[in-house]
């Protein structure tokens, strides 16, 4: 998978120093394990042309020459290449890295969350939860709440991911209750925003709303999250008809969406609430842009979440063979709430159903109160957030 993901000769040097330091852990650290250094270094000027890997790439081969280093250290190098490697979007090669640095720093319970994140998005959940298992343990053996929040919170996720909204529920609720404990309110408002999510996907929208005000009160503006956080209760009014208001948030946040499986789950919402509200001009070019990414990416990178909402949009224009396009690929890839929901919209464009319809709120609502509040909160949102307030793990959008 991982020369599958970045070829020539940084993917050969990648592998090889992956193989390295992964036999050296499986031999206990055995001295005189091998013959030579391995021979990517005679690559150096080609791999040169990439100076953030570079630095990570001489520490790991180290392993090779049988030279006493510090373990931390070589974690670290592999954390430098699992976050870019995920800024690329190479799943796979960050996951490899993500694991061999909790391996190699094998007490260190954020690096263990963060191999349990990084198996999401291959969908390598038994993998996930084992290790976000042995991540909350090694928190609350070392009476760490804040790290015992975070691997909590992206084990509720992984929970939520598979449709067990019920144990997703329990660790969002023990990872806020963790967070207060230690005054982080950042984490007990991604802990919020987890809850919020479960809650919209159990219909119980009015409980939705509830922790929607609660994170709200809870998020700094400049988290790199609150932008995630103001699209998901956007989703929530969708969920509630509220398309019209909604739509005005979806098209704000859109820009600030930058990587790609985001924006696209973005655009597919956008189309489905400019579809109910009737606006064709951002139900038409939101679509396009769908529409191309599957057809140039794969359907498999297109998030299952936005294959349905668009399809959704589509039945509400009554394009009903895309609709049932796009609905026999949710079919084909999803599990949990989105295979019932996909199974459901199936049989809804076999009848011929009508769509989603617009509800307005009234005028001066507290709906409308909040999307002023939100969209001035926006405007003043950076791009960096506050190391000590933004944990590791990153909560994917609805």
């Amino acid at each position: 998978m991982l020369l599958d993901e970045v070829s020539g000769t940084l993917g050969f040097a990648l592998w090889r120093v992956l193989t390295d330091c992964t036999l050296w852990l499986e031999s206990n650290q055995a001295p005189d394990l091998f013959w030579s250094e391995s021979p990517w270094r005679a690559h150096l000027p080609d791999i040169a042309a990439t100076p953030e890997v570079m630095h990570a790439l001489e520490t790991l081969s180290r392993v090779s020459t049988g030279a006493a280093f510090d373990r931390k250290t070589f974690a670290d190098a592999s954390a430098l290449i699992w976050e870019w490697a995920e800024k690329r979007e190479f799943r796979h090669t960050a996951l490899a890295f993500a694991e061999l640095a909790a391996r190699l720093d094998p007490y260190n319970s954020e690096r263990a969350s963060t191999a349990g994140r990084l198996c999401r998005p291959v969908r390598e959940y038994v993998r996930g939860t084992r290790w976000y298992r042995g991540a909350a343990r090694l928190a609350r053996l070392a009476d760490r709440d804040r790290e015992f929040a975070i691997a909590h919170l992206g084990w509720g996720n992984l929970e939520g991911e598979l449709g067990k909204l019920g144990a997703a529920e329990f660790h969002a609720t023990k990872a806020f209750r963790a967070a207060l404990r230690v005054g982080r309110h950042s984490l007990a408002a991604s802990a919020y925003h987890d809850l919020m999510t479960v809650k919209i996907h159990t219909h119980r929208l009015e409980e939705a709303w509830q922790h929607a005000r609660d994170a709200l009160a809870l998020y700094r503006t400049d988290h790199p999250r609150f932008p995630a956080l103001i699209h998901d209760i956007a989703y929530l009014w969708s969920m509630m008809g509220l398309f019209s208001s909604a739509l005005v948030i979806y098209v704000r946040v859109l820009a600030m969406m930058t990587r790609r499986r985001e924006r696209i789950t973005v655009l597919a919402n956008v189309a489905r609430a400019a579809a109910a509200a009737h606006d064709r001009v951002y139900y038409e070019r939101a679509k396009t842009e769908v529409i191309h990414a599957i057809e140039s990416e794969g359907d498999d990178l297109v998030p299952v979440s936005a294959l349905y909402h668009l399809a959704r949009g589509c039945q509400t224009y009554e394009e009903w063979n895309l609709a049932e396009r796009l609905t026999s690929l949710v079919l084909e890839r999803a599990s949990g709430r989105w295979l019932a929901r996909a199974q459901a919209l199936e049989a809804s464009l076999a009848a011929r159903d009508a769509g989603d319809v617009d509800v307005l709120p009234a005028e001066g609502s507290e709906v409308d109160q909040v999307r002023e509040a939100v969209l001035r909160r926006l405007s003043k949102h950076g791009v960096e957030g506050d190391d000590e307030s933004t944990p590791p793990e990153r909560y994917p959008i609805t």
